[in-house]
């Protein structure tokens, strides 16, 4: 982490003055158990170099290792939580960063960003209520020094929480998104909301759903070298582009062929919605005798209805069943694709044959 920043967030190690004032009582100081500030990381190059600030509302209860002695301590398990996507904000919070930064690596993308929390230390209840007092405090002491740091930084400020804290505290300047943790981040309408905040956050223009194109996010999609056999999803050509809402299931055709990554409205005037996505993949793969590229489906995870494994097969054979009414949880990004005559999907540490 940038020096300049690090000394504005070390003071929170001393312990935070506001253990002895706002927050006495409220708020934890046990670092040993994790409980201390927490939940910043990035900002891992020069000031000028970062582009977009990540605002959430605060970290959650810490985990039974956890132990954070030390500011280093506490980047470096941020750090690591993000790099491995170790629960789904963290995915969600992935996502969002390869939106923003298409093509480049994790350590490449930490220097254009950093991450904070409006209120740094985790609530007595996770996800509970924290007194106003210590949100402005916290968003006084911590948020604003950084901010003047990054002057032309932008802000996305994800969550409700989030938001209103900044609100509260006197900064209304942020991208508005909905939260990446559970359980609002399970929801379709909130991957939809990170979409347009970088939309937002590049300057593209957002059209209606009347307009010609609904929305167009950067994201290139990484291509991958086909010579390191050695690992599963690098046996797969990446060739898929840019996001792109379509309309009919003909646009959708069209789309995949162009090379695009494509997405529905859940409520809207067109023909196409998502629950059709997963039934039109299934249905090109099956059925269409040339091998179409590489297909990403991203939709809720199959949790308390057993995984989603468990319910490819039946679609496979002819029932087609929705995935999608059987998700509830968590985002998985599946990989569908027709090689050599045979058709593969990948998901998590997994690829299977399905023919």
């Amino acid at each position: 982490m940038n020096d300049k920043i690090k000394a504005i967030l070390s003071s929170s190690y001393k312990p935070c003055e506001g253990f002895d004032s706002e927050c006495k009582g409220e708020m934890r100081w046990d670092p040993s158990n994790g409980h201390a500030p927490r939940g910043f990381c990035g900002a891992e190059g020069e000031l000028e170099n970062i582009e977009v600030i990540f605002v959430f509302a605060e970290p959650g209860d810490p985990l039974a290792e956890e132990s954070h002695p030390s500011i280093d301590a506490a980047i470096s398990c941020a750090r690591d939580f993000f790099e491995k996507g170790i629960d789904v904000m963290h995915k969600n919070v992935r996502f969002v960063m390869e939106l923003c930064w298409p093509g480049m690596t994790f350590d490449e993308q930490m220097k254009k960003c950093l991450f904070t929390e409006s209120v740094l230390c985790s609530a007595a209840v996770e996800s509970g209520p924290i007194s106003r007092n210590i949100e402005k405090e916290c968003v006084r002491r911590y948020f604003f020094p950084l901010l003047k740091l990054v002057p032309n930084a932008k802000v996305i400020a994800f969550g409700n929480k989030a938001q209103k804290r900044l609100a509260n505290g006197g900064y209304t300047d942020y991208i508005p998104a909905r939260a990446v943790a559970p359980p609002e981040g399970n929801k379709p309408q909130a991957r939809e909301s990170w979409i347009e905040a970088v939309s937002v956050l590049s300057g593209e223009e957002v059209r209606s759903a009347q307009g010609q194109d609904d929305r167009s996010v950067l994201r290139q999609a990484e291509e991958v070298d086909d010579k390191d056999k050695g690992s599963k999803k690098n046996n797969v050509l990446r060739n898929m582009k840019g996001h792109k809402y379509v309309r009919t299931k003909e646009e959708a055709i069209e789309s995949l062929n162009e090379g695009s990554f494509i997405d529905a409205k859940k409520i809207s005037p067109f023909e196409f919605k998502k629950k059709d996505i997963f039934p039109l993949f299934m249905e090109l793969l099956t059925e269409v005798p040339t091998e179409y590229p590489v297909n990403y489906i991203s939709f809720l995870n199959c949790s308390g209805a057993g995984d989603w494994q468990s319910f490819i097969p039946s679609a496979m054979s002819g029932g087609k069943q929705h995935v999608h009414d059987y998700c509830k949880d968590n985002y998985e990004t599946l990989i569908l694709y027709k090689k050599h005559g045979q058709i593969y999907i990948e998901g998590g540490n997994e690829i299977k044959n399905l023919l």
